[in-house]
């Protein structure tokens, strides 16, 4: 798995993890948190491989559904940034009107 997907993955499941089942959120935690293997996922839950990669990749479509619907990572990112030009701009002397048309975007 790729940084971007671990990073996209964790903040998704910053956001959504409390609405995954327990054994979810526990395998997906493990897998991409603590960095197990898939094996060693399966032998600490008595469980074949595939079944914990069902489980991973369930956990993720379900996180990746949530964010669809309710884009509440991506409006934390836009806030973020919005937040980040008008610090720019208020610590630059920047003028009344470039600060009022950032906040109105």
């Amino acid at each position: 798995m790729r940084i971007e997907d671990r990073v996209r993955i964790g903040e998704l499941f910053e956001e959504y993890g409390g609405l995954l089942t327990e054994k979810q959120r526990t395998m997906l935690n493990e897998y991409c948190g603590l960095d197990l293997s898939l094996c060693e996922i399966a032998k600490q839950y008595n469980v074949t491989r595939q079944a914990v990669r069902d489980a991973i990749r369930r956990a993720i479509f379900q996180l990746e559904e949530y964010e669809r619907v309710l884009k509440t990572v991506e409006l934390k990112a836009k806030l973020k940034n919005r937040l980040e030009k008008l610090k720019v701009a208020a610590e630059s002397g920047g003028e009344l009107a470039a600060i009022i048309e950032l906040l109105e975007e």
